[in-house]
């Protein structure tokens, strides 16, 4: 279904899905929320951020409800973003941590690893 996934270790499946892709789409989010408000109010920008955030998601044999739930997930974390940004544990790494948690429990639920 996915066959550029196949010649990956499941080391590297891991490093790629539970490491680098939160801290890398964490910081998209936040780019697109900052970009996005510069002309619109946090709402839109919320619900454009979110559905960039799913279509990243899109790749071959992806199932459509799989990129829904992106969605709405980008969503929560953009949300979320706002409300924990100016705390101890910054925006940042606060949706990056809840990111590569939900990454992770897919990889225990597909039984990746």
């Amino acid at each position: 279904e996915q066959p550029y996934l196949d010649e990956l270790s499941r080391t590297e499946l891991f490093i790629i899905g539970v490491v680098v892709a939160p801290i890398l789409e964490s910081g998209l989010i936040i780019g697109i929320l900052w970009l996005v408000q510069l002309f619109a109010p946090r709402s839109v920008a919320l619900i454009l951020m979110a559905a960039a955030f799913g279509a990243l998601h899109i790749s071959p044999g992806v199932h459509w409800g799989v990129v829904g739930v992106t969605i709405i997930m980008g969503y929560l974390l953009g949300y979320y973003y706002y409300k924990t940004r100016s705390q101890k544990l910054s925006g940042f790494w606060f949706i990056t941590i809840l990111h590569a948690l939900n990454n992770l429990t897919a990889f225990l639920i597909n039984g990746m690893m």
